[in-house]
């Protein structure tokens, strides 16, 4: 659309993307997501094939033979159902993305930062307007995930190891904890005691540190030869997991 009202003209500097909705009539129509010479992502408007003057139609039609194009390399390069990634062409990156609230169902939308754009002028989208953009997604949430797991190989990193003299409070009670549980005596007792107070009394000062003050990361591979009931019962496990393993 050239015109948004009757005083002043907007120039379309291009057509990025298209999607297909419900006109008053019921039928479906094609919209084209226009981005407008001197603004900024954050004003792109769908616009109707009808809303764009005679100068401005040539450039739908330049995108609308484009769109075809990548759609019949598409169906001719893979047997699978996939999306025309047209708007991949003017994303550089996803940068996060987040849950949102909705009348019906939370939606997922994405932080994007267009090219040509700096990283404060990035617009948030719901997955329903980068349908055409799922090879951006798709790396976003491969990166995402390699760094989650990054994140947690780093955790128990072999630098992070701990001697079975290890003095600690907590080290302490989980080996009496599970020298009882070998002499069969009864772990529920102690798993409730256990559950009940997260902080020790420490005899040479008086006070009551939280129980997890100075631990170092444990490393499984050296627990699991040491301590092979600890690493099933306690570290794999959260407290509240472990007291319901033990009770069932």
């Amino acid at each position: 659309m050239d015109s948004l009202d009757e005083e002043e003209v907007y120039e379309v500097e291009k057509v990025i993307d298209i999607k297909w909705e419900e006109n008053c009539h019921g039928k479906e129509e094609e919209r084209y997501r226009v981005r407008w010479k001197g603004f900024k992502p954050i004003h792109d408007t769908w616009e109707p094939f009808s809303s764009f003057m005679t100068e401005s139609q040539i450039l739908v039609q330049n995108f609308r033979e484009r769109y075809e194009s990548l759609k019949k390399e598409t169906e001719t390069s893979s047997s699978k159902v996939c999306h025309v990634n047209i708007l991949s062409e003017e994303i550089e990156l996803i940068l996060k993305k987040r849950k949102q609230k909705t009348e019906t169902k939370p939606i997922t939308i994405y932080f994007v930062k267009w090219h040509g754009y700096d990283c404060e002028d990035a617009t948030w989208e719901a997955d329903s307007e980068l349908i055409h953009a799922s090879d951006k997604i798709e790396t976003f949430l491969r990166k995402q995930h390699v760094d989650y797991s990054k994140h947690h190989s780093e955790y128990f990193s072999d630098e992070a190891l701990l001697t079975p003299d290890d003095p600690h409070p907590r080290r302490c009670m989980e080996d009496e904890l599970f020298s009882d549980f070998k002499k069969g005596k009864s772990v529920y007792t102690r798993v409730k005691s256990r559950k009940s107070s997260d902080k020790v009394h420490d005899k040479s000062t008086g006070v009551h540190p939280s129980i997890t003050d100075g631990l170092p990361k444990y490393n499984p591979k050296r627990v699991q030869e040491v301590f092979k009931k600890q690493i099933n019962f306690t570290l794999s496990l959260s407290k509240q997991e472990f007291c319901s393993a033990v009770q069932n």
